[in-house]
């Protein structure tokens, strides 16, 4: 056995080389290799990708076969940093190649960098690197590493890689981005991965942990396993005080908003398995998204600012696409709603531009399942809604608080869910709804409303559109139940009130119209059945104010507004009107204690009047029947005056039936003395008065009958007024005055209502106009007619006497007697008797009967033996000679006388009826008569008239009044005396 001593030299050799090996092998991997790696790195990535690197140090064990490259740092042809690192430690373990397995036993990185920017929509960091990289490499070449890569793609992969140990820690990635119009960046550091056991081997798990820390706090972390073959991951993922200024500092310049701030928070534990299809489940997830507020560009006001919205217990299942929630809550949302003066909603204009994209129905090959959700409970909580609406010339605004919550929400068919909301409005009001909704296959709705004093004063900006007319107050009370469903569109029941309504007048800043309460008492309306159907509607304390001013403008008139133009309203309109078979039924309006105030300052006084206390009721109505509607009002006027109105209408043509009476009673006159000063010029000093007024409509044709009773009637003193009518109103009265001293008109009206030129005001007060007109220009006619004579009948305006006579004719007596009988049935007026008389005729007539007065005295005076005829020739002749006429005697005698005819004879023969009548004439002629002679005859015809009308002992003797005399004319012999007629 050989020695050490002689054994060394045998193997000295083999030690040498051993040691050379050794010492070979260790220069080279601790010097050699990380020099020639440092060089071959640096120039492959300056030659084929243009990177500009830098390396502090590489260091290689080649025993331990660690690996560290400390301080590398990348950058591109223009200095921009691409990558770096402090620190990169690989732990190799190149003895389980002999297995067939890649095994890294360690890979750290301390605090690595990467930097990615984005220069256009095709061009980044990543394209720039592989167009370089392909710039630098033969064509052939390529063709072959693609070749060799897809039938590497297509085997087994040859060796199984293991990672005991993955660290990333305290790592950062810089995004740019210079595509948005305003360029984006973000750094996400520090980033830590952590990954134990990491293998490519079937069936193998590897654990990781992943945290990144984004911009503003924000906090990613991810822990759980990973199996590569087949690929399936599990664990759990936790965003935490993810700020959304982030994506939207990306994304701004497609959005239309402004996002000024926003939390958001999620938490969800994963499981994937990508064997053969891809199958996700998500569980446990949490959402958690607060401080959320958006904004239109320019606008300080929020649209939507969040308080929390929390969903938790969620559960997601792919591809079933199934998403189950458990609780999803809001808290002190506010959200606000606006539409301009254009009417252009806030929020169409933000999204419109993302809701515009292609739309055009398609199906997409492949096409996921349809997303079916569920959340068990859903809860909104002080949730604030704010609405503007500038359409208005003064903008509506009204803001509201929300709370609400639904069980079972799902996008399933035929799902019930139930829901309760509650509004609360900041003008006054609170409104509760509950019930059940269904969105699919088809909208269904069934809930119960009930609206608890909702003020009516945000619809004050509409009003105003129209008129001058402020919403002082107003409430609306309602219990109700909607149905809408494919079967019925839209059904609603209830009962809906309106109460303390005070709408005033803007222009004069009085009440023009209050309502104490309006109850809509079992409503029923039905889309479907094309039917609307009231019980009742009680209508309680209703007050109104109609007033006429100066320039003969009702006051509603005036509140008006130009209506805003609005393009296809006629249209609209006569296409909302020719809808047919529509019903509409009311059981009934009452009406308790109604009251209105009437001015009317288009006179020479002031009108003003009061009606109050109006009750009563009008009856059932359908659309469906041919029963006209029935009206019964009562009410007082002023303070003891009454209405009643009764009648018959029928609301489906107003003018094919229609019956209306209205009786005032007990009226008190001098009230009304503005009207009798604008049409008479008189105040009405005492006097009470009641007024039926009567319409009938028949097919378009008015019939009216207005009866006009006034009593105990006393005129008052007279006012100028332009307007009024020339008319002798005491004598007017007095005709229309009965003995009871009582007036009754009937003043009938009668029309064509469809007629454009027809209007029952003017037509009324001409037929009162001409009515009085007609009595006070004929009113001796009017007192006849009270005694029954027509128009055909003698007129007793007047009575004839024969020319120097004052003795009544019998006819004449019998025309005193009806007057008589007129005039007692009128004490309050004055019969005035003229005294007539002609010059002429009665001058002729006093003459003849003086000078046949004489004659007859004359007569008596001669001798009884002489013939009439000669005595009274005598007679004449001595008269005739007394006057001392001319021509004498004897030239009449001559004149008058002639012989007979055939005889001779000495004393010619005279015509002594002819010569007694020419002395009679020329005496006549020569018969002088005064005036004191007419005026004479004339009284006695004055008193004759008066103690005829005296001895009926009908008239009181102060109605009997005598008048001046006068001259007038004889009529075919007889001379007329016309009355007149006064008042007392």
């Amino acid at each position: 056995m050989k020695s050490v001593k002689n054994t060394f030299p045998e193997y000295r050799r083999l030690l040498i080389w051993v040691a050379g090996i050794l010492l070979l092998y260790t220069l080279i991997g601790f010097f050699l290799l990380p020099w020639l790696t440092e060089r071959q790195l640096l120039k492959t990535l300056n030659k084929r990708l243009g990177i500009e690197a830098t390396v502090e140090k590489i260091h290689f064990n080649p025993y331990t076969f660690e690996v560290t490259i400390d301080m590398l740092h990348l950058a591109n042809e223009q200095d921009e940093p691409l990558a770096a690192w402090d620190r990169l430690y690989l732990n190799l373990q190149p003895l389980q190649l002999l297995q067939l397995k890649l095994r890294i036993d360690e890979i750290t990185f301390d605090a690595p960098e990467l930097h990615f920017r984005r220069y256009s929509t095709s061009d980044n960091t990543l394209t720039r690197l592989t167009d370089r990289w392909k710039a630098t490499t033969k064509d052939e070449v390529v063709v072959e590493n693609m070749e060799q890569e897809e039938a590497s793609r297509q085997d087994e992969p040859l060796f199984v890689l293991e990672i005991g140990e993955f660290n990333y820690s305290n790592g950062e990635i810089t995004y740019r981005d210079d595509v948005p119009a305003t360029r984006f960046e973000t750094i996400l550091k520090p980033i830590d991965i952590h990954l134990d056991h990491f293998s490519t081997a079937a069936g193998q798990m590897a654990s990781k942990d992943l945290v990144i820390a984004l911009e503003n706090d924000s906090r990613l972390s991810l822990n759980g396993n990973i199996v590569f073959s087949p690929l399936q991951f599990s664990g759990q993922v936790n965003l935490q005080n993810f700020s959304l200024q982030t994506p939207y500092r990306y994304l701004q310049a497609q959005l239309p908003f402004e996002l000024k701030q926003g939390r958001l928070g999620l938490a969800f534990a994963y499981d994937i398995d990508l064997v053969d299809t891809a199958n996700v489940e998500l569980s446990e997830i949490t959402l958690d998204l607060s401080g959320f507020s958006l904004h239109q560009p320019g606008e300080s006001a929020a649209l939507l600012q969040s308080g929390v919205l929390k969903a938790k217990n969620g559960y997601f299942i792919f591809p079933d696409n199934q998403l189950s929630i458990g609780d999803v809550v809001l808290n002190d949302f506010k959200l606000a709603a606006s539409q301009n003066s254009v009417g252009e909603l806030n929020w169409l204009q933000l999204f419109e531009p993302l809701l515009s994209g292609n739309t055009d129905g398609e199906p997409i090959e492949g096409e996921v399942q349809q997303l079916q959700l569920n959340i068990a409970n859903i809860e909104v909580v002080n949730t604030e809604l704010t609405l503007e609406d500038q359409t208005p010339a003064i903008p509506a605004n009204l803001t509201l608080m929300l709370s609400a919550e639904m069980q079972d929400f799902s996008l399933s068919d035929d799902q019930q869910m139930p829901f309760k909301t509650n509004i609360s409005l900041a003008s006054g009001g609170v409104i509760t709804v509950q019930g059940l909704l269904q969105l699919f296959p088809a909208l269904a709705v069934q809930v119960d409303t009930d609206i608890e004093q909702m003020s009516l004063l945000p619809v004050q900006p509409y009003l105003s559109e129209f008129a001058y007319i402020e919403m002082v107050s107003g409430k609306i009370d309602s219990i109700a139940s909607f149905t809408i469903d494919q079967q019925e569109p839209l059904g609603i029941q209830g009962n809906l009130t309106l109460s303390t309504l005070q709408l005033d007048n803007q222009l004069l800043e009085e009440k023009l119209l209050g309502i104490d309460t309006l109850a809509v008492n079992s409503f029923d309306f039905s889309l479907a059945g094309q039917r609307t159907a009231i019980s009742e509607i009680v209508i309680d304390a209703l007050y109104s104010r109609v007033l006429i001013n100066e320039n003969g403008e009702t006051n509603l008139a005036l509140l008006m507004k130009d209506p805003p133009k609005t393009e296809n309203i006629d249209a609209d309109m006569r296409g909302a009107g020719d809808a047919t078979g529509y019903e509409f039924a009311l059981g009934r309006v009452k009406i308790n204690n109604a009251s209105s105030r009437f001015t009317d300052q288009n006179l020479p006084i002031v009108f003003d009047a009061q009606m109050q206390n109006l009750n009563g009721e009008i009856s059932g109505f359908s659309t469906r029947s041919k029963q006209p509607v029935d009206i019964a009002l009562e009410g007082q006027v002023d303070e003891y005056g009454m209405v009643v109105i009764e009648g018959a209408i029928n609301p489906r043509n107003v003018t094919d039936q229609t019956v209306i009476n209205l009786a005032f009673s007990n009226l008190d006159l001098p009230a009304m003395s503005p009207y009798t000063v604008k049409f008479a010029g008189r105040r009405i000093a005492e006097g009470k008065g009641d007024i039926d007024l009567s319409y009938e409509i028949v097919e378009s044709e008015l019939t009216a009958s207005n009866n006009i009773v006034i009593r105990d009637i006393r005129l008052g003193e007279r006012v100028e007024s332009p307007d009024a009518m020339d008319l002798p109103l005491d004598l007017t009265v007095g005709l229309l005055k009965n003995s009871d001293g009582v007036i009754e008109l009937n003043i009938p009206v009668s029309g064509n209502v469809n007629d454009p030129q027809f209007a029952m005001g003017p037509v009324i007060r001409g037929a009162i106009g001409n009515a009085l007109k007609n009595i006070v220009t004929a009113p001796f006619r009017f007192l006849g007619s009270l005694i029954g004579l027509g128009n055909d009948d003698e007129a007793i305006d007047e009575i004839r006497f024969r020319a120097g006579r004052a003795d009544l004719a019998p006819p004449e007596q019998e025309k005193l007697h009806k007057l008589v009988e007129a005039l007692s049935q009128r004490p309050q007026l004055t019969l005035q008797i003229p005294a007539p008389f002609d010059k002429a005729a009665d001058g002729q007539r006093l003459r003849v009967t003086a000078v046949e007065t004489r004659i007859e005295s004359r007569l008596d005076d001669t001798e009884s033996t002489q013939q009439r005829d000669e005595k009274r020739q005598q007679v004449l002749e001595d008269l005739y000679r007394q006057a001392g006429l001319s021509p004498d005697l004897q030239t009449l005698q001559q004149e008058f006388s002639a012989s007979a005819e055939g005889e001779e004879q000495t004393e010619p023969q005279r015509d002594m009826l002819a010569y007694n009548a020419a002395l009679k004439e020329r005496l006549i002629e020569a018969e002088p008569v005064t005036v004191d002679q007419l005026q004479s005859l004339a009284e006695q015809r004055q008193q004759t008239v008066v103690a005829f009308i005296k001895q009926s002992a009908e008239l009181n003797d102060d109605q009997l009044q005598t008048t001046d005399n006068f001259s007038t004319k004889v009529d075919d012999g007889w001379l007329s005396m016309k009355f007149d007629l006064d008042t007392l």
